[in-house]
């Protein structure tokens, strides 16, 4: 029976029994990607060539055919605070050949985004870098919650500080006048 529901107006069929179509996949893969503000990117180290899908031009900001097309455009981005620890961790990541994971500052028109990026290298057939591939997600407003956890964390450790430094001032001041009126 057909749904009354004016979203369903088709039966609902197993998804086994849908042709296969690549651009659905491709779709499916990039609303998926933005939803979650992730997007993905894939650098071919031997010819320098960057390219980023469009759904990564969204979580950084930019119009896909802004977006890096070289290493060197990307570090452009990279907050130049974290470009040598970005850089060291992809230099580890060449000579380990095992994933890697970091988070980093991004600036794009004057705006600081946080983003965390999980990527791995690919060698070619004769061991050499072949191409690095990866994921990025827009982790600002964890960046940002985190910022004020420490910063409430730090005030609360200095108000007790505080407190514990009057309370021993009070003491002391009420050790003395009972030290001066023993004398009397």
């Amino acid at each position: 029976a057909t749904s009354r529901h004016p979203f369903f107006l088709l039966r609902p069929s197993p998804m086994s029994s849908l042709p296969i179509d690549p651009r659905f996949d491709r779709h499916r893969l990039v609303a998926a990607l933005k939803a979650s503000r992730c997007g993905t990117w894939r650098w071919d180290i031997a010819n320098n060539v960057v390219d980023w899908d469009e759904a990564l031009s969204e979580v950084y900001g930019i119009a896909h055919e802004n977006a890096p097309k070289t290493a060197e455009e990307f570090f452009a981005l990279v907050h130049p605070e974290d470009r040598q620890r970005i850089a060291k961790a992809i230099e580890d990541c060449f000579k380990s050949g095992t994933e890697v994971e970091y988070d980093f500052r991004a600036v794009v028109n004057g705006k600081t985004r946080w983003i965390y990026d999980r990527s791995q290298l690919t060698r070619s057939a004769d061991g050499s870098p072949w191409y690095f591939i990866g994921a990025c997600l827009d982790v600002t407003e964890r960046k940002r919650t985190e910022e004020a956890l420490t910063e409430a964390f730090a005030q609360q450790k200095r108000l007790m500080d505080d407190l514990e430094k009057a309370r021993d001032e009070a003491l002391a001041k009420q050790e003395r006048g009972r030290s001066a009126n023993s004398f009397e």
